[in-house]
């Protein structure tokens, strides 16, 4: 994380912290509920937008990673682009006209590297690239 980014995230705690102690001050049920609910609105505003920021911050760096695990492989990028969270080892080999066996190897190297992951639905897994 940059520096920027730490300062940025520690001034957000120091301020949600304030507003705590403040909120455990006030005595009115309603008043304190009305209040949660409006800071609770807010922190997730904010979230969101830390959310942009750090990805924002890190693309390239997440393109540049991408680019070196697939390198100029055309299968494992087809490989790759077919994760789209609707596809077995059998429905991607199948489309690429590749051994399951194969397509299994790169998936795998793709998981371990963190690319893609796999969800399992009873018998099946799907899989679906992370970024």
């Amino acid at each position: 994380m940059t520096t920027i980014f730490k300062c940025f995230l520690v001034n957000y705690i120091c301020d949600e912290l304030v507003w705590l102690i403040g909120w455990i001050q006030m005595s009115d049920e309603k008043t304190m509920l009305w209040e949660m609910n409006k800071n609770l609105e807010e922190i997730s505003a904010k979230l969101d937008k830390l959310i942009s920021l750090f990805e924002l911050s890190i693309k390239h760096e997440l393109e540049e990673f991408k680019a070196k695990i697939i390198g100029k492989s055309k299968l494992k990028n087809n490989v790759y682009l077919l994760c789209d969270g609707t596809k077995t080892v059998r429905d991607i080999a199948r489309h690429i006209d590749k051994s399951i066996q194969h397509v299994s190897m790169i998936l795998s190297d793709l998981e371990k590297a963190g690319l893609v992951k796999a969800n399992v639905s009873g018998r099946k897994k799907y899989f679906i690239r992370i970024f």
